[in-house]
């Protein structure tokens, strides 16, 4: 991004901010938002923390500078885990809303705080407080996809596209039930698709955006990124992206069976690949636009994740078909090879080439076409004894003209 377009970036940006809300750090009036209080703000701010805050937007003010030093001092000595600098705890903590030291709860440092002075004289379980008092608040001061959301936002908002509905992609994303800041050489979170991995990147990115919002990002650039696919991952993030009209599978469970089927391949398979690969990034951007990208992930692959060639679509319609119903195929054809030359063939009138925006409920509605013929060769997978799946896979009704 150049210079230029980012000064007109971040011009918009606040010209679109509710009133009373700055950017990080607060530039507005001097004396007004963000400033110290005992009791009493002006008109329109509260007094919350210490500091006079727009009630709606309070995360326009990061804690202050004395809290967060005692919360840094006290989280590097308990956890000293849950950041690899003091600079990067103190990044942290300057966009998280201050609290309320009386009642200490919700996604904030009086809250982390409250945990880490708990810790001492209760000697308790150090790893679920250290998960609690670290940047993700892991369900006591926040959840992991709150803080994820907050700092995406705050942090990395010149860097990385916001999310129509951060929460819910964040929550397709993996859990490592942990919270270790690791390094390059012993990773831990700091690598691997998840969300403390994200936070990891997020609270590194406090110091160095440019370089680790990108490791941040919901496709993320390195690091946050499995290293090789997996069927759980996939079929979680399209399970979550993919739903209602858009679904791609009837269930999980068929979405596993399914995907046993295929090839893994690559993290950043993006286009082209009969892989889980690719499946996995589009079920990811399907999180974003799943009317576009959930067919792409889909058995199918919608032309986009099935390979080469004009009716690509076919190579995966045949290795589900002959996984689901392997004695109705023997006596079709010979071989794969031969079901492949025979869809090719039909291609055209098969609705065999790309872009046909395979879903569950399109599928069984569109006749004598391949998606209608794949769907229901996903479903015989799981119930073999349903003879009439697998007939309606090879063109009886309802995948019939």
């Amino acid at each position: 991004m150049t210079t230029k377009l980012r000064v007109l970036t971040l011009w918009m940006f606040a010209i679109a901010l509710p009133p009373g809300c700055g950017l990080p750090p607060y530039s507005g009036p001097s004396g007004k938002e963000c400033e110290s209080c005992d009791s009493s703000c002006v008109e329109g701010l509260a007094c919350e923390g210490g500091r006079c805050v727009d009630p709606e937007h309070p995360e326009a003010c990061g804690a202050p500078e004395a809290l967060c030093n005692e919360y840094c001092d006290a989280v590097m000595e308990a956890c000293p885990h849950d950041y690899a600098t003091r600079d990067m705890c103190l990044g942290v903590c300057a966009q998280l809303p201050a609290g309320d030291a009386s009642e200490p709860a919700g996604n904030s440092v009086e809250c982390r705080l409250h945990q880490l002075r708990a810790l001492a004289p209760s000697g308790g379980d150090t790893e679920q407080i250290c998960q609690a008092a670290g940047p993700g608040g892991n369900g006591v001061c926040g959840s992991n996809c709150e803080s994820y959301c907050l700092l995406a936002e705050q942090v990395c908002g010149d860097w990385i596209a916001p999310l129509p509905d951060c929460q819910a992609a964040c929550e397709a994303l993996g859990d490592s039930q942990r919270f270790h800041v690791g390094s390059p050489d012993q990773e831990f979170d700091h690598a691997g698709d998840t969300v403390q991995c994200r936070l990891v990147h997020l609270s590194v990115a406090t110091v160095e955006p440019q370089k680790h919002c990108g490791h941040a990002d919901l496709h993320a650039t390195a690091w946050c990124e499995d290293e090789t696919p997996s069927c759980e991952a996939y079929c979680r993030i399209t399970g979550a992206a993919c739903v209602g009209s858009d679904a791609v599978y009837p269930s999980d469970e068929a979405c596993l069976a399914t995907c046993a089927l295929f090839d893994l391949g690559d993290a950043f398979d993006v286009e082209g690949d009969d892989s889980i690969g690719c499946r996995t990034w589009h079920a990811k951007s399907a999180l974003i636009a799943p009317a576009s990208h959930c067919p792409h992930a889909g058995p199918t692959g919608d032309g986009h994740c099935s390979g080469d060639g004009d009716f690509a679509a076919c190579a995966p319609y045949c290795r589900v078909l002959e996984a689901a119903c392997p004695e109705q195929f023997s006596d079709a054809w010979q071989s794969a090879e031969a079901c492949l030359e025979a869809c090719n063939e039909i291609g055209p009138s098969f609705a065999a080439s790309a872009d046909q925006g395979y879903s569950v409920a399109s599928a069984e509605a569109s006749g004598a076409t391949l998606g209608c013929g794949m769907s229901y060769a996903v479903r015989a997978l799981l119930a073999p004894e349903d003879t009439s799946l697998c007939e309606a896979a090879f063109g009886a009704a309802p995948c019939a003209d």
